[in-house]
């Protein structure tokens, strides 16, 4: 198989052929907001084989299933891989809602204070 050139920057993100059963992935040209390939599966070694035969890359974003991370590293090692957007205000809003929980009560009693003064 002849190797092609990918985009320099590309996601990866997972689709439903049916949700909650059966995933495939979604390859995507972030500079040009296109879908170049949909792969059958999400295993690493079907996201490593695609990398191989397609060079170019040089930013891959992704979330954090470690297939994506596995095919993303040995495809491509040389690829800088960061978290998307979507991923990066989940794991922000997360965080946040932990440390809201965890220090409610303080929260509470400073609120009520600064009220009544």
């Amino acid at each position: 198989m002849t190797a092609s050139v990918a985009p320099k920057a590309l996601g990866i993100d997972d689709w439903a052929y049916k949700m909650g059963d059966r995933y495939g992935t979604a390859l995507v040209n972030l500079e040009k907001h296109q879908i170049i390939k949909l792969l059958p599966d999400r295993e690493a070694n079907t996201i490593k084989n695609w990398l191989i035969n397609n060079s170019g890359v040089e930013i891959i974003t992704r979330d954090r299933y470690s297939n994506y991370a596995k095919g993303a590293t040995e495809g491509c090692s040389e690829a800088i891989q960061v978290a998307d957007r979507l991923h990066i205000l989940q794991n922000l809003s997360g965080a946040l809602k932990k440390i809201l929980q965890r220090n409610y009560k303080l929260y509470k009693q400073v609120f009520e204070r600064t009220r009544k003064v």
